[in-house]
């Protein structure tokens, strides 16, 4: 007798679990969608760009593109070698193919395979991270956020490319006065909170040490392009040794956090992220 094996929701549904063999090159990343191809979009070492339907396990390649250069043979990195990380928008329409702990990545039209944006990164201690990036949905709108330098974030229509955070921010020399809105932080991992109006940052600054912090995505697309700099509503979560570690939001307004320490314990669990 066969029985069905079934993942069983806190709303008490039932989903059956079923195995799925993709043919063809092995695959890289997946991330789920709710798309009209089904619900994960699924990068392979070739470049294709699958969409996969999970109730009835039907596969649908929607377009190939060029990789990244992934720099194989770098030496021993302590964060860890380049690999690819794939990042999609909810409705599956736009991806990100993206070389983290290194500095290249592509923005890719699903529908047509069209490249929309060539990104980098920067090429100032990029090694220690994951490439930053991450998909919002916002006043009906695609929004794609990432890391143009190690101390930068841009918010762009994945459509076109256009900016949607312009501002200048003076160069700052060794030795000299700060410039206004100068953030001297090495932008990380990017978490969006569920409903996207929130944006939990992983990042570090010397000595190094990790300072995860959460800021408004509202208020840095609706009124103040430096909120991801220096804006009112930056949490700085915890000081600690390391990042790179396991983080996801349970809710709207709380994060959790692994490998919390001592003191750090007691102060990450003070922060509530504000309304």
């Amino acid at each position: 007798m066969n029985k069905t094996r079934s993942l069983l929701t806190i709303e008490g549904r039932a989903y059956p679990i079923r195995s799925l063999v993709l043919s063809g090159a092995a695959i890289l990343d997946a991330c789920a969608v709710r798309a009209n191809f089904g619900h994960l979009l699924v990068l392979k070492s070739d470049g294709e760009l699958c969409g996969v339907n999970l109730d009835d396990g039907q596969v649908k390649c929607l377009c190939r593109v060029e990789l990244p250069y992934l720099q194989i043979d770098g030496g021993q990195n302590h964060f860890g070698p380049e690999a690819y990380r794939l990042h999609a928008s909810t409705s599956g329409r736009f991806c990100a193919i993206v070389v983290d702990k290194g500095r290249k990545g592509v923005v890719v039209d699903t529908l047509s395979g069209a490249v929309t944006m060539s990104l980098d990164g920067g090429d100032y201690y990029e090694n220690t991270v994951p490439f930053s990036a991450c998909f919002l949905h916002m006043d009906g709108q695609e929004v794609f956020v990432h890391r143009s330098e190690w101390n930068r974030l841009e918010a762009s229509d994945p459509a076109t490319g256009r900016s949607l955070t312009e501002r200048f921010i003076a160069p700052y020399e060794a030795g000299g006065e700060r410039p206004a809105h100068y953030l001297d932080y090495f932008h990380g991992r990017l978490s969006p909170s569920p409903d996207g109006s929130r944006i939990l940052d992983d990042g570090w600054v010397w000595h190094p040490v990790s300072i995860p912090r959460i800021w408004s995505a509202t208020e840095w697309l609706r009124s103040n392009p430096w909120e991801s700099e220096d804006g009112n509503s930056i949490i700085q979560l915890a000081m600690r040794d390391d990042w790179n570690t396991p983080v996801c939001w349970i809710s709207e307004h709380r994060v959790a956090m692994w490998g919390l320490t001592g003191g750090d314990c007691d102060e990450a669990e003070e922060q509530v992220v504000r309304p």
